[in-house]
């Protein structure tokens, strides 16, 4: 679990490319299960979002649809085909999951960049410690660093 989070990005990329996914316009196929999923157009990440439920979220009849569907049909409709790739995972870590992958990728269409820390909840702890809490803190950090000096760099 922990390696998971220290990916680098194009590795991780390569790894969430092979998740489950559906077509866009097939979003009726997505599952009514919990998870984080990615809106890809080929290679590139254009938005990464999180649902207790992620049919409901992309096809809710009562609250409307997803409020990034329109800006990705005409993505979709200029660009090419888009798909939503999904991992599925418990509730109490959709959203530290959520804000790592928006930190690792910054998609152009998440406008808010989620503060990780903002999402750790005791469940989420419990489970860090459990996998070794210091070394995610030591490696994290510096990982998380080495990567933002990367970026900064190219």
């Amino acid at each position: 679990m922990i390696s998971h989070y220290l990916t680098p990005k194009i590795a991780h990329l390569m790894k969430v490319r092979n998740y489950p996914s559906v077509p866009l316009r097939d979003k009726m196929q997505l599952p009514r299960l919990s998870g984080v999923y990615y809106c890809l157009r080929g290679w590139q990440v254009l938005y990464i979002g999180k649902s207790t439920n992620m049919y409901q979220r992309w096809n809710s009849f009562q609250y409307g649809e997803h409020h990034k569907l329109e800006e990705l049909m005409k993505i979709e409709e200029t660009l090419g085909d888009i798909d939503i790739h999904y991992c599925l995972m418990p509730v109490w870590l959709i959203g530290f999951d959520e804000a790592i992958e928006i930190n690792r990728f910054k998609p152009k269409l998440n406008k808010k960049i989620e503060s990780i820390w903002d999402n750790l909840n005791l469940q989420v702890i419990r489970i860090l410690a459990i996998k070794g809490f210091v070394e995610f803190l030591l490696l994290g950090c510096l990982g998380y660093f080495l990567v933002m000096l990367i970026d900064a760099l190219s």
